[in-house]
């Protein structure tokens, strides 16, 4: 096993996450600073950049799954999985906690501080807050999930690359210089943005798991209960590796669907059905009949901080997903073509996430137009 393992590559993530977890836990008030002002800094000079790239992503991916390259088959054997069992695994691999986190809430945070100008709390206000969540967790989301997918299956099941990796995706550049400083290099980036991207899901979802503990027991949310709580998705994380794709993260990933679905018919069920049913169409055709312009919009007139704080923020969350994601998702869908890859991460992905929107977001918006419970009070 040691001869399988890049141990500049291992040291290199072990050194980033220890010297990033150190002074964050030492002086935590500090770095958040630190961190939000150069999280500023990127997305005020290069925010273009990353509205370019999503739009570009979602062209590109279409034009590849769509054009004369979506016959390309992903490797002469049969599929290893169902359909069901393969939209199953991308999904719970492509999202996580942070899905049940934001589809709750996210619309609350946009009726305050709405897009385009819109005046807080209208109904233009209303309407973009139920739209924009899908948009963010949409096709762009899942197109830089996918361009990466395609472009490592690719090397691997068709140039026949005897491993996977992140620097394969250069594999025609590279050459025989597959194990160069370049080549380490790529995977070297590829493993400081994973940590980035799983921090920033643990940062949203062990709050929201200790909470939910804490009003279930009455135990006291401490750090304490945060690290408990990362500990034990560590180790279901891992139990679900070691047992393998077949045992483990299959079975994990149709069983983390099947509860999520019934969950949300249960609400669906419960809650004010009639509404969710007229919110979600409306939605869907203000989605629709907007899209290019949330996609292209970069602010530049009013800059009131929209893009930055939230499209930009999502497009770069994904951006470091997006090779890791591409790597399991390759390893998972060998006999497909390009069509099916496309169409199924861009379909499956994005009606997934719209389904936590429509139901979990917009019954916490069904409860503030009722009056029922001011969602927007709690949320402040």
């Amino acid at each position: 096993m040691s001869a399988r393992v890049d141990r500049i590559n291992f040291s290199l993530a072990v050194a980033v996450l220890v010297s990033l977890s150190t002074p964050l836990l030492i002086f935590p008030e500090t770095s958040a600073v630190l961190l939000k002002q150069t999280y500023s800094l990127i997305a005020h000079h290069f925010g273009w950049l990353y509205i370019v790239t999503g739009a570009s992503a979602f062209s590109f991916v279409l034009w590849l799954g769509l054009g004369r390259f979506s016959d390309t088959r992903l490797g002469t054997e049969q599929r290893e999985f169902s359909t069901v069992s393969w939209a199953a695994m991308l999904f719970a691999a492509g999202v996580g906690a942070g899905l049940m986190y934001w589809s709750a809430i996210e619309w609350a945070f946009y009726v305050d501080t709405p897009p385009f100008n819109a005046e807080p709390r209208s109904e233009q206000a209303y309407m973009w807050a139920a739209s924009y969540g899908l948009h963010h967790w949409g096709f762009i989301a899942w197109s830089l999930y996918c361009l990466p997918t395609l472009a490592i299956s690719y090397a691997f099941y068709v140039r026949k690359v005897p491993y996977l990796k992140y620097s394969i995706v250069c594999d025609y550049w590279l050459e025989g210089r597959e194990h160069s400083a370049y080549a380490r290099a790529l995977d070297g980036l590829f493993m400081i943005a994973l940590l980035g991207g799983a921090g920033s899901s643990l940062g949203f979802s062990t709050p929201l798991i200790a909470s939910l503990i804490g009003r279930l027991t009455g135990i006291p949310v401490t750090f304490e209960l945060e690290l408990a709580v990362v500990g034990i998705c560590v180790l279901l994380f891992s139990g679900s590796v070691w047992l393998g794709l077949g045992r483990g993260i299959r079975r994990l990933s149709d069983l983390n669907v099947i509860v999520a679905l019934l969950m949300l018919a249960i609400i669906f069920v419960l809650s004010d059905t009639l509404f969710l049913l007229n919110m979600a169409v409306n939605t869907i055709g203000h989605l629709i009949q907007n899209t290019v312009q949330m996609a292209m919009w970069t602010d530049p007139i009013t800059q009131s901080g929209f893009v930055e704080d939230w499209t930009i923020f999502y497009w770069a969350w994904w951006v470091a997903y997006g090779p890791f994601v591409g790597l399991f998702v390759t390893r998972i869908s060998r006999g497909r073509t390009f069509r099916e890859v496309v169409v199924g991460m861009l379909t499956f992905g994005s009606l997934g996430c719209w389904i936590f929107y429509l139901i979990l977001g917009h019954h916490g918006l069904a409860l503030q137009v009722s009056g029922e419970l001011d969602v927007l009070q709690a949320v402040a």
